[in-house]
């Protein structure tokens, strides 16, 4: 009975394995499938594994070419940082010999002498004067308008002078060293200063110059006018002085 029973439980479980396994072909057919799988999955596992490497050494390319390009950018820009320094010391050496060439004397005096000289200021001051002396009072006829129209062109001409004068100043600031700076603005202050009392004395001089040649103006009138019209011509006078004095000194010097 026993053997009986070893016989069976053995017989029973080699059925079990051939339920399990089937045939021997089938067994093999399972040998094949699994030894595919397990080098396939080598094969998978080793290019993952060469893919990693590749990818840790690209990044590391790639970082060490950012790190490379950042230094020669900065390396650039302290070398563009010299050369800028060079080009800041190379033209400041060239402003410092430009300046040291320049005649300070003959600057000055070409800026007070050219290109109105005294003569010219003084024909302009005739001509002021001259065409003040229109009377639209008592001699008002056909040519009264025409030499309104002249005298007021030539007193705003003065107006013009004045502003030339300012802009001669302000344009010899960056080329006259502070000395003769100083003195081309004390004779400009001078001779614009003659050139404003010369028109308020024009003008005062074509209001009041008529009535003070009227025989019918009265004594106390053509007193008064003239008290009106004294110290503007006294403020001319003593500007015309101090200017012709100014300039002499310059364009004698």
């Amino acid at each position: 009975m026993i053997g009986n029973r070893g016989e069976t439980v053995t017989l029973s479980f080699k059925d079990r394995l051939k339920k399990l396994w089937g045939s021997q072909s089938n067994v093999k057919y399972i040998f094949i499938v699994g030894l595919v799988v397990v080098c396939f999955g080598g094969i998978l596992f080793y290019m993952n594994y060469e893919g990693i490497g590749n990818f840790a050494s690209s990044y590391y390319e790639e970082e060490s070419s950012i790190d490379a390009n950042d230094n020669d950018d900065d390396d650039s820009e302290e070398t563009s940082s010299e050369d800028a320094d060079d080009e800041d010391v190379d033209d400041t050496e060239d402003i410092s010999s430009s300046s040291s060439s320049i005649d300070y004397d003959a600057e000055l005096k070409s800026c007070v002498t050219s290109p109105m000289n005294k003569e010219n200021y003084l024909n302009i001051e005739s001509g002021v004067l001259e065409a003040a002396k229109v009377d639209d009072i008592n001699n008002l006829n056909q040519s009264t308008q025409g030499a309104l129209t002249r005298f007021k062109s030539r007193t705003e001409n003065l107006q013009n002078l004045i502003d030339k004068n300012k802009t001669t100043l302000s344009d010899e600031k960056s080329i006259l060293d502070q000395s003769h700076y100083d003195q081309l603005k004390d004779y400009t202050t001078k001779i614009n200063n003659y050139l404003e009392a010369l028109y308020d004395y024009a003008i005062e001089y074509q209001i009041d110059m008529p009535i003070i040649n009227d025989p019918q103006t009265s004594d106390g009138t053509i007193q008064d006018t003239r008290a009106e019209l004294q110290p503007k011509e006294d403020a001319f006078n003593q500007a015309k002085q101090s200017w012709i004095q100014a300039y002499d000194t310059i364009a004698n010097s």
